[in-house]
């Protein structure tokens, strides 16, 4: 569920794609995406194996094929037999996770499994975590490139604080190691309104003159002190010139659709973000760009160890 640009609640009619083709088009393309920006690392979210949505197709070994030599590691975070809903048109099964790619050697890699509602909102939210690969630098310090998938659908936000709680945790341990640390993300939280590195707020200037209502499932990751919920040493990089997420329950409309920034990264105090951009995928084949393969855009940065 999602509003239009009046505020009027909308309501889409699909649960999985129409056409395998469209599956294998979007995938592609997607892929085709990142690859030109010639990455060392890369997270990807929502990534199916086996799943009734995508016709089955397994988007984790299609990236894998794509990024040739790269060391790979994938998380499962979305796993069911079968979810009956929407009765019209049935998600059935789903297994889908987070593929992480990297230029370099991963030495290790973890799954971190974040807390879930356990009331019936369970059945439609992931089985949510973020993944931690670990990297030597020659310095003998590591690396810690995690890659991280926080909840969408929690009334009132107890989950998604347990959650950051449990990175903070993690945070907490890699910060007294003295590792660097490199979080990218679908946070599922608007990164821009807030943040100090910006003038955005919630009321009379919002990010890319957004008008309409917020859906339900944006919360902001910055108070109105701009401020995170996570440890010192620690910063949150998001990029503004473009969106990475529009709300996904009817096609998309350029003007008319919510839009909002919630992908991108945590780093530490000890790496140095040199540049960092959102990245607009092309559609002109509809007259527009934006959202081409995805409800979501990337968010890259370009980051120095210290």
């Amino acid at each position: 569920t999602g509003y239009d640009d009046e505020g009027n609640e909308t309501c889409g009619h699909y649960s999985t794609a129409k056409y395998k083709e469209e599956v294998e088009f979007n995938t592609n393309g997607a892929v085709q995406t990142v690859l030109d920006q010639n990455p060392d690392f890369v997270c990807f979210q929502e990534v199916d194996t086996d799943s009734t949505r995508s016709y089955h197709i397994n988007q984790d070994s299609k990236i894998q094929d794509s990024f040739g030599a790269f060391d790979h590691v994938h998380a499962k975070n979305f796993h069911t037999a079968f979810l009956p809903y929407p009765l019209y048109d049935m998600h059935g099964t789903v297994n889908a996770g987070l593929t992480t790619m990297s230029k370099y050697k991963v030495q290790s890699a973890k799954r971190h499994e974040y807390t879930v509602s356990t009331s019936l909102s369970k059945f439609f939210d992931l089985d949510r975590c973020f993944s931690s690969s670990v990297i030597n630098v020659n310095n003998g310090k590591k690396l810690y490139l995690c890659n991280s998938h926080m909840s969408a659908y929690d009334e009132g936000g107890l989950i998604r604080q347990q959650q950051v709680a449990e990175l903070n945790e993690f945070l907490t341990e890699r910060k007294e190691a003295g590792d660097y640390v490199v979080i990218g993300g679908d946070w599922n939280h608007d990164l821009l309104v807030n943040n100090p590195d910006y003038t955005y707020n919630s009321t009379d200037h919002r990010p890319f003159a957004q008008t309409k209502k917020t859906p339900d499932w944006v919360s902001l990751i910055f108070d109105n002190e701009g401020k995170t919920p996570f440890i010192d040493g620690y910063k949150v990089v998001a990029s503004d010139n473009y969106p990475t997420c529009r709300n996904n329950d009817i096609e998309y409309e350029p003007g008319k659709t919510f839009v909002c920034a919630v992908d991108g990264f945590i780093v530490s105090d000890n790496v140095l973000v040199t540049s960092h951009a959102n990245i607009q995928t092309k559609q002109g084949n509809k007259g527009f760009d934006g959202f081409a393969f995805s409800d979501h855009d990337p968010a890259m940065i370009e980051f120095e160890l210290l």
